[in-house]
């Protein structure tokens, strides 16, 4: 890793400086809750139910699961309340590590997290995972199918590996350019094609790569703007989302698009 904390072997937009920044001074939040049915917890009850159904195979008690870039993660006490499996994570954000620990332990749940970088991980971790997650990972490699082959390294052959990035194809992304290029530039631009091509790239198969839930808005990172406009900022982002998300919950379902969805969702085989 270079002095100024980005990859030698794959440019790394963000870098460990940036995280370090992001998490530093963020207050340590309750793990997801699936049975929240308050309107601002739509986005996990869709995600409780794409991971309850597509691997139900996988999340089963005494397997093991590693959240690979972990900072300041709620998703490894829900993945261990929820199913019941063993939770580990990486993350070369010192910050981040600390904050994923804390939020553990405020949810009573015991989990293991690394401080490393995955390109110089540990090796008592590699080939051990029944499922490897990332919720906004490869997308910031100028390679990213060189960030997939490595995570790939931390699952048992047979394994699940499944990628979230950003839908910076539609018109989030259009938002995100123009309301907080600094941001935007930190992206890789990756549709379901290029999500799915850069797995195959990697030598994984595919099991499905789509793109996820109809819409998002918050999906659009604002924290370039002052504190004061930042928070009215996400009030209206969340406030312009609730409509449809509430139309969805009384079973009007809004296809998920290349325009309009948040996310794009890939599960590969290891």
């Amino acid at each position: 890793m270079n002095r100024d904390g980005r990859h030698s072997r794959t440019s790394d937009r963000a870098g460990v400086t940036y995280w370090d920044d992001v998490w530093e001074g963020q207050a340590t939040p309750d793990a997801i809750d699936p049975k929240s049915r308050n309107i601002t917890n739509y986005v996990y009850l869709c995600f409780d139910r794409f991971l309850s159904t597509t691997l139900a195979d996988k999340l089963v008690p005494g397997s093991e699961l590693l959240e690979v870039g972990c900072g300041h993660s709620r998703w490894l006490p829900y993945f261990a309340k929820r199913f019941g499996v063993g939770v580990s994570g990486i993350d070369y954000s010192s910050v981040g590590c600390r904050q994923a620990e804390a939020i553990l332990a405020k949810s009573g749940t015991s989990g293991a997290i690394s401080h490393a970088d995955i390109f110089d991980p540990p090796r008592d971790l590699l080939g051990r995972f029944d499922v490897v997650v990332s919720f906004g990972v490869v997308e910031h490699f100028d390679r990213p199918s060189d960030c997939v082959a490595m995570m790939a390294r931390f699952g048992r052959p047979g394994g699940t590996l499944l990628t979230l990035v950003p839908n910076l194809a539609g018109v989030a992304g259009i938002m995100q350019k123009y309301l907080c290029r600094r941001i935007y530039d930190i992206h890789v631009v990756l549709d379901r094609d290029a999500l799915a091509a850069i797995h195959r790239d990697a030598g994984l198969e595919v099991r499905s790569c789509e793109y996820f839930m109809g819409v998002n808005w918050a999906v659009v990172n604002l924290s370039c703007l002052p504190r004061y406009l930042h928070r009215l900022a996400v009030g209206v982002q969340l406030g312009l989302s609730a409509p449809f998300w509430l139309i969805e919950r009384m079973g009007m379902r809004i296809p998920p698009n290349r325009v309009t969805s948040p996310y794009v969702l890939c599960v590969a085989s290891t």
